[in-house]
């Protein structure tokens, strides 16, 4: 694991501010990476071209207790795979997508 992922969780930001990650855990971070939403019902393409870049620490209940990171990327580089007609606006606790 590299000085950076350790950083991030203990919520700490990277060593640099440019850096990227390329794997968390197990998992490489391609250039196309899937993504789901809590429930599952919607998934996601995302078009990652220079991985993840300025990773940091989503601060909601169950990103903290699943050690989650969180990084940004243009609407040109998503892509809905299934479940848009459950998109909505998302509030935790809510229980729904």
């Amino acid at each position: 694991m590299n000085q950076d992922h350790e950083n991030i969780k203990k919520n700490k930001q990277p060593s640099q501010p440019h850096d990227h990650i390329t794997k968390i855990a197990e998992t490489l971070i391609k250039h196309k990476h899937s993504a789901s939403c809590h429930c599952g019902a919607v998934e996601l393409e995302l078009t990652l071209p220079n991985v993840i870049e300025s990773p940091r620490r989503c601060n909601c209940s169950l990103c903290r207790r699943k050690g989650a990171i969180v990084g940004s990327i243009a609407l040109s580089g998503l892509r809905i795979v299934k479940g848009e007609e459950y998109l909505n606006i998302y509030q935790f606790n809510t229980r729904g997508c």
